[in-house]
């Protein structure tokens, strides 16, 4: 059995890409072996706000498994 990942830090830098950004935020709030966080950075602020409040929902759902 391997042992959790914690502390784990992501630069998504083209934050503002919401296609991608609901997946891989999806993906890994899922998984229970994973901790940390993903820090959002794009040049239209507003994308990447809207991004920081689809993970925010991902991380308050009932099925999110990582920390």
């Amino acid at each position: 059995m391997r042992s959790p990942t914690k502390g784990i830090n992501i630069a998504y830098i083209g934050g503002g890409s919401r296609g991608w950004a609901w997946t891989f935020m999806t993906d890994l709030s899922l998984e229970k072996e994973l901790s940390g966080e993903i820090r959002l950075y794009d040049i239209d602020h507003k994308a990447s706000k809207i991004n920081e409040k689809i993970g925010n929902d991902l991380k308050n759902d009932r099925r999110c498994r990582s920390s």
